[in-house]
This record gives C-alpha cells, structure tokens and sequence, in this order.
C-alpha cells in the first residue's frame, strides 16, 4: 500500500511541476480589490425636461471572460416642480449600476460602486478578482462633472480618455414614444467648458457649429488632446435602445493624460456628452489556466509519468 501511496504522491507532485512549468500564470496573484478606480462629482442639470442619464461599466474577471453593466435613469431638469439634485443623481449612479448588476451571475459581480452620505460624489473600484476594461459615462442633462482616480494621473495608471460630443434631440427619440424633431439640433446657442486639474477652464463657443468641428476645437485648446475620427473603444450595446448611441464620427482623446481630474460643463441644451475611460487590459496575458486546460494537462502529466514508470520497469 506505501508503494502505491508513493506513486500516486509522485505523480501529483510531477503533474504540478508540469503545469506550473507550462504556464506560470496558473498560479498568478488575484487582481487586488481597488486596482481600478473612478470618482465622480456630479451637479446639477441646466437643462430642461427629463434627460436620459446612463453609464457602462466593462470588467474582465481574472479567468479571462468579460462582463459589463449599465445603470440608466432620467434626470428631472430645474422647470420641474422637484428637479434632480447633484446628491440625487450620485445616488442613482449607484442604485441603478446596482440593479444593472443584478442580472449578472453573483460570481461575476467585479464592480463596487460607492456613494458619499451627503455628497454629490460616487466611486467605481474593481473587487478582487477582476479588472476594469472601459467606463462609459453619458449625461445630456447639462450638468457639470468631474472625473478622477483620486490620487493618480489618468496617465500613470495608463487610463486613456476621450469625450464624444452629441446630438440631445437624437438620444431625445424613442421610436413610437415621441417625435423626432431635427429642428432641436440646429441653433446651438452656448459654450462647452473644460479644465483640468482645477485650472482655468478652456471655454468654447457652441454657436451653430457641428459636434466635429467643437470636438476639433477642444482638442486644439488642450494641448493634450487630440481630435479622432475612430472610437476610443467601440460603443458597447445595451438592451435598452435609449441607452445605445452609435458613433457620430469623431471625438477627443487623451491618450497620455498627465492629469489627476478632468472636468466638463455643458451649457447647450441641444448638447449631451460621452466620457469615455479605457483601462489597461493586462489581465488578457496573466490569465489563470480554465478549468477544463488543467484537466487536460493534468491527464497528460498522469499519462506521461506512467509511461515513463512502465517504461523503466520493463527496462
């Protein structure tokens, strides 16, 4: 009976041996909880009616498959009788990613979003075991935000950015609900304002001018910008129709951010943006062995070891 406890003893350990030494990332650290990270500030909208308010989350858990989320809601501008207020849009931030999340399997829950009592602010961290891969923030309610990692640059954490400007009345349009009216996109009449790190704020004119020709003249005031007629990331698809917004043709982004906080403030109601947050996706070459691989490799070891014993005892 020792014998044969030896032997099983041997091939467990040359079974380990081999596949940690096939592929050393069998054995790799799970993502740490907190890797990835977004706070948002939010305020309050200047835009009348109820404007659509969504945004996407994409993780990757560590085995290598991708999961996402949405929270979408609607913002009650200030001509309502109880408009939304700055504190009541985080908190719908997070209650509705929170309900987008239900319908994900629990073990495939990678996002924890956070809301700050008595502030308008939440965060967006990664849990252990899974990483994020892109954020996508859309708001057409004209309120100012800010974004940030909270302690780190977009640039050292590798988080490239981008800012999609679109059309309001084209989001405004739900097939047999209302009317589209193409009249709602023309006279613009406003400014869009950018600042980053607090500093003072680019400020453009919006005044009849197409989304392109605003998202070529922010890319030229911020020295760190640059104008793009391919996405960032491609527009990620939601059941919801409300929530999907095909790619107009071009953006800004900031590729190399060396900035710890970003902040846009719409002012034109016939204006609505995309800020968009691409995270390093280092988890695709650090991905742990599937179960159904190890089982495999481990038949192989058990085959190739008794080979080899049979081998040397008929020898």
């Amino acid at each position: 009976m020792k014998k044969y406890h030896y032997r099983f003893s041997a091939v467990l350990a040359f079974a380990a041996l081999f596949i940690f030494g096939s592929n050393p990332s069998a054995f790799a650290v799970t993502t740490p909880a907190g890797q990835d990270k977004l706070r948002v500030i939010t305020g309050e909208p200047k835009r009348n009616g109820d404007s659509l308010f969504s945004y996407t989350v994409e993780w990757r858990i560590d085995e290598g498959v991708t999961s996402r989320a949405t929270g979408i809601f609607f913002i009650k501008g200030p001509d309502r009788p109880k408009a939304t207020s700055d504190i009541d849009i985080a908190k719908k931030m997070v209650t509705s990613l929170n309900d987008g999340m239900e319908q994900q399997y629990p073990s495939w829950r990678g996002v924890l979003a956070e809301y700050v009592q008595g502030k308008p602010e939440m965060s967006l961290a990664n849990k252990a075991g899974f990483s994020f891969t892109s954020v996508t923030i859309r708001d057409y309610s004209n309120q100012k935000m800010s974004f940030d990692q909270m302690d780190k640059t977009f640039a050292s954490t590798g988080v490239k950015v981008a800012i999609d400007l679109v059309l309001t009345a084209d989001v405004d349009y739900i097939e047999g609900f209302t009317i589209y009216d193409p009249a709602k996109n023309a006279g613009h009449q406003g400014s869009i304002e950018i600042s980053l790190d607090g500093g003072k704020p680019v400020v453009i004119k919006t005044d009849n001018k197409t989304t392109a020709q605003l998202e070529q003249e922010i890319a030229s005031a911020l020295g760190p910008g640059q104008f793009s007629p391919t996405p960032l990331f491609p527009n990620l698809l939601d059941s919801d129709n409300r929530n999907n917004k095909p790619f107009d043709g071009g953006e800004v982004q900031f590729t190399n951010l060396a900035a710890k906080t970003i902040t846009l403030d719409i002012n034109d109601p016939t204006l609505g943006a995309l800020t968009k947050f691409q995270y390093p996706d280092t988890n695709q070459s650090t991905d742990a062995l599937n179960p159904m691989t190890m089982i495999m490799l481990l038949g192989l070891a058990v085959a190739g070891f008794f080979g080899y014993t049979t081998y040397q005892a008929r020898k």
